[in-house]
């Protein structure tokens, strides 16, 4: 086996000759924004199970006006989590279409993309807030113990 011409030198990352051709990096560019596009896929996805959940969870209420359901308090944070999430999907996505008609405003367009996605992963609410799972905890606790 022995040491390949491109691994000579132990102190610093090398490429093998076949990834520093010039086809190289465009054939990369394209599996990474594929995977992102799956990644940013999957967390919608994600999102819009957290916001199903959430709204099947919603409470039945019964005072002296009446009865109904009143949902949970981690359910609007979904509901915009959810949507500025998909706005910046959309957003990445035309940057992408138009990354050859115009970069400069591709990139500006990306950016804007990348803040909303920052802002959606901001909306999620925070587990230690949510404190709802104790909801009825008693009967919670016995079902629980009569394993």
């Amino acid at each position: 086996m022995g040491i390949k011409p491109w691994q000579a030198n132990k102190s610093r990352v090398s490429l093998p000759s076949d990834e520093q051709s010039p086809e190289y990096l465009p054939q990369l560019k394209i599996i990474i924004e594929l995977l992102f596009d799956t990644f940013v896929q999957a967390y919608l996805y994600g999102i819009v199970a957290q916001l199903n959940w959430s709204a099947r969870r919603a409470r039945f209420l019964n005072t002296a006006v009446g009865s109904g359901y009143t949902r949970r308090n981690s359910t609007g944070h979904w509901e915009k989590a959810h949507s500025l999430g998909c706005q910046a999907y959309e957003k990445l996505r035309a940057a992408h279409n138009m990354r050859l008609d115009s970069p400069i405003a591709a990139d500006q367009l990306a950016t804007v993309g990348l803040r909303m996605l920052n802002d959606s992963t901001a909306c999620i609410p925070k587990p230690e807030l949510d404190w709802s799972f104790l909801d009825q905890w008693e009967l919670k606790s016995d079902e629980l113990m009569r394993v």
